[in-house]
C-alpha cells in the first residue's frame, strides 16, 4: 500500500458522519484503565514550594454571544499563537523545521471582518479572504450546538504533501503532534486577552474540505472557537 494510501485509510476512516455518530458514541469515562503500580523505594515524592507559571486552563461551554469579537483581539490572538519569521516558526516548533499546518478562519461574527472563510497569512499577520460561507453550526456535529453563539472558528490544516516526502505514513503523526502545540498556545493566549476558547475535534472533514475549498492533500485535523 502506499503511503499516501495509508494516511487517507486512517484519516477518512476517522472521520465524523451521521451513522458513526449515531452507532458509534463510545463509552463513558472510567477510571478502571488507570495504571497501578506498586510502590517502590525509588519512588519521588516531595514536598515543594511550587511556582505557577502557566495559567489554569479550561474549555468554554456554553459560550456568550452579548457581543462579538473585534478584529484586534483575533489578529492578536494569532499572533501570538502561531506566526513565522524568516521562513521559521516563533511560536511552535515543528518536525524537520517543515511547518505542514496552515490555519484557516470562518468568521461568523467578529466585529471589522466580513462573514465567511479565511486563511492566515502567518508571516505577514493577514487574513486573505476565500469564500462568504459563515454558517459554523453546519460544520460541527449536533452536540456542537454552542457554536451559534461563536465569534469564529480556526481550523488546523495539514498539508501533507512535504510531511510525506521526508517522514513517509509517519508524518501524518508529526501533524497531529504539531496541532497540539498550537493549539496550547492558542488555549493560552485567549485565556491571556480574556476570549472563551473550546478546542474542538467534533466536526464533519467532508463539510469543511468543501467550504474551505481545500485540495486532496489538505487535511483538517482540529479545530478551535472563539467568543
Amino acid at each position: 500500500m502506499e503511503q499516501k494510501e495509508l494516511i487517507d485509510l486512517f484519516h477518512y476512516n476517522t472521520t465524523n458522519y451521521s451513522d458513526q455518530l449515531k452507532y458509534e458514541k463510545g463509552s463513558v469515562f472510567g477510571y478502571e484503565n488507570e495504571i497501578h503500580l506498586v510502590e517502590n523505594l525509588n519512588d519521588i515524592s516531595i514536598e515543594l514550594s511550587y511556582k505557577e507559571i502557566l495559567p489554569n486552563l479550561s474549555s468554554k461551554r456554553p459560550m456568550s454571544a452579548k457581543e462579538p469579537l473585534h478584529r484586534e483581539q483575533l489578529l492578536n490572538l494569532l499572533y501570538n499563537s502561531y506566526r513565522f519569521k524568516n521562513d521559521k516558526s516563533l511560536k511552535a516548533p515543528s518536525a524537520g523545521g517543515i511547518y505542514p499546518l496552515e490555519l484557516y478562519v470562518v468568521i461568523q461574527n467578529v466585529e471589522g471582518i466580513e462573514k465567511g472563510v479565511y486563511h492566515y497569512n502567518r508571516e505577514k499577520i493577514s487574513l486573505n479572504y476565500i469564500n462568504g460561507f459563515s454558517n459554523i453550526p453546519r460544520l460541527n456535529v449536533p452536540s456542537n450546538n454552542f457554536t451559534e453563539n461563536v465569534g469564529c472558528m480556526i481550523f488546523f490544516v495539514c498539508n501533507i504533501t512535504n510531511m510525506m516526502n521526508k517522514y513517509g505514513a509517519r508524518g501524518y503523526r508529526y501533524c497531529l503532534i504539531e496541532c497540539g502545540h498550537i493549539g496550547q498556545n492558542i488555549s493560552i493566549v485567549s485565556d491571556h486577552l480574556n476570549i472563551e476558547s473550546c478546542a474542538i475535534g467534533g466536526f464533519y472533514d467532508a463539510r469543511v474540505k468543501k467550504y474551505l475549498n481545500l485540495s486532496d492533500n489538505f487535511y483538517p485535523l482540529y479545530s478551535y472557537v472563539l467568543a
